[in-house]
């Protein structure tokens, strides 16, 4: 990974560090008012908020984990696909995921990260290049975006509670999509690969988990 060619993919990650140290440095109430998007902000006259929004998040396990994601995933659409897909793909699957929260969280919300730009990512590395190996996750490509994508499904059909803009991800993945069919000549070759790895790996882990069950068990 480390002889990508990842300039873009390394600048979203310093403006997302850069971005959060400031708002976590500031006064909160300040930073909700004019950094963090919410639709009532943006027609308040706030439409920069859209851009700050998917920089800043809430703590270090966001912020981590957005990063090493972000890494994993724009490194990858950056190494196949170029900059300008990277930055593209970031940008309007954020954005299109901020401007659609009020239908699913109400136009108070205050929605912020890099999640939704990354799920964009996620989907369109999938329909790119599924069978690149992802060691720090001992899986390929395409199982991992497989796998975050129904787990976010399932969230939402579950109604599971928590600060996690599931809907927004969902976006994100979908945009992504839709980015991957226009840009992936073989797109329809790679979501085939991704679901059966998918389908394969989830075998392989029920078999595990069985076999490992019943050495404890005996």
């Amino acid at each position: 990974m480390c002889d990508w060619e990842m300039k873009v993919t390394l600048t979203l990650i310093i403006l997302c560090i850069l971005f959060t140290f400031y708002a976590w440095g500031s006064n909160p109430s300040w930073v909700q008012g004019k950094l963090i998007y919410s639709f009532q902000n943006l027609v308040n006259g706030k439409p920069w908020t859209l851009l700050t929004s998917l920089f800043i998040h809430v703590d270090w396990f966001h912020l981590l984990g957005n990063i090493f994601f972000l890494f994993i995933f724009g490194g990858s659409v950056e190494e196949d696909l170029g900059s300008s897909e990277t930055i593209l793909t970031f940008l309007i699957g954020g954005l299109s995921s901020l401007l659609l929260s009020p239908f699913f969280y109400g136009p108070e919300a205050l929605v912020t990260g890099a999640s939704a730009s990354i799920f964009s990512l996620m989907s369109l590395s999938m329909l790119v290049n599924p069978l690149k190996f992802i060691w720090p996750l001992f899986s390929p490509l395409g199982v991992i975006s497989f796998f975050f994508f129904l787990y976010n499904l399932f969230s939402i059909y579950m109604g599971f509670q928590s600060n996690t803009a599931y809907y927004l991800h969902i976006t994100g993945f979908i945009v992504g999509f839709i980015l991957g069919v226009k840009w992936s000549p073989k797109w329809k070759r790679n979501f085939v690969i991704s679901t059966l790895l998918f389908i394969l790996y989830s075998f392989l882990v029920s078999l595990i988990s069985g076999y490992l069950g019943l050495i404890v068990l005996g």
